[in-house]
């Protein structure tokens, strides 16, 4: 069957499904074919930017983040272009690519993209709207690698508090505001023990909605990793990336051994010590 004669609405449903899962390549498989599909029909309009955001992002969680960017600005370009002025999907949009550019250490551009996307998603829904929290912990993330310690906790526990307020306690998305406060928290190595409570947090809520197993549950390990490798505490950082690459064991390329993905690990988290 040819790429024209597909649905690519169902091959979109079903990369976010597998996406939302933790498989990435399938997700990614699908929403190419999807966009090929859109290509090949000279279809460029709000499905295609749908398409184009959902694909960016499983980019970025597959670190591809260069690949990620040109993707969302696009999507960004068609939403600013068919959309009215202040919709919602545009501060959406703005959010994702905000990830994607502080995945590629573009701290400065994530930042103000970050701050557009939570002025349009107050202002459209309000400012205890749960999209809100998307960008704002998105934010926390930025002013942490610019070592704005004080500021990326002010804005994590906002975001942490609107999640809270909106969703029920054992949601993934309240997992992520957790860690949110967790790494804004742990940005000061000698709050490290506070932090690590965040962190423990975080992880129980989204191994008990996503399953123990799930690559997300995987990064939230990352993160706490870096911030006990930052306080000194090597001890835990090791066990925390022992388990880390246990849960992306089914991703690891063929031939590859645990041990050294696990040292590799540590070596991100030394790298990245605050």
């Amino acid at each position: 069957m040819g790429c024209a004669t597909r649905n690519p609405t169902s091959l979109e449903r079903t990369g976010v499904a597998a996406y939302r899962r933790g498989h990435y390549r399938e997700a990614a498989d699908e929403l190419e074919t999807a966009r090929r599909v859109l290509d090949e029909r000279g279809d460029h309009g709000l499905d295609y930017a749908r398409v184009l955001q959902d694909l960016a992002e499983v980019y970025r969680v597959l670190g591809r983040s260069a690949d990620a960017e040109p993707l969302v600005r696009e999507a960004l370009a068609i939403r600013e272009r068919l959309l009215p002025a202040g919709d919602p999907e545009i501060g959406r949009t703005l959010s994702n690519l905000g990830l994607v550019l502080t995945a590629r250490h573009k701290y400065g551009d994530a930042e103000d993209a970050c701050r557009r996307a939570i002025a349009n998603l107050e202002a459209a829904l309000g400012p205890q709207h749960v999209d809100v929290a998307t960008p704002l912990g998105n934010l926390a993330a930025v002013l942490v690698h610019l070592r704005r310690c004080a500021e990326a906790e002010a804005v994590g526990r906002r975001s942490l508090a609107i999640r809270e307020h909106n969703l029920p306690p054992t949601h993934p998305d309240v997992g992520r505001g957790l860690s949110a406060v967790a790494s804004a928290v742990g940005c000061d190595p000698a709050r490290y023990a506070e932090a690590e409570q965040y962190h423990a947090r975080a992880v129980a809520a989204l191994e008990l909605e996503l399953g123990e197993d799930h690559p997300h549950v995987a990064l939230e390990l990352d993160d706490w990793a870096r911030d006990a490798t930052a306080a000194g505490r090597l001890d835990v950082a090791q066990e925390l990336c022992t388990r880390s690459v246990r849960v992306r064991k089914i991703a690891l390329p063929p031939g590859s051994s645990e041990s050294a993905a696990v040292q590799r690990c540590l070596s991100e988290a030394r790298g990245d010590a605050r």
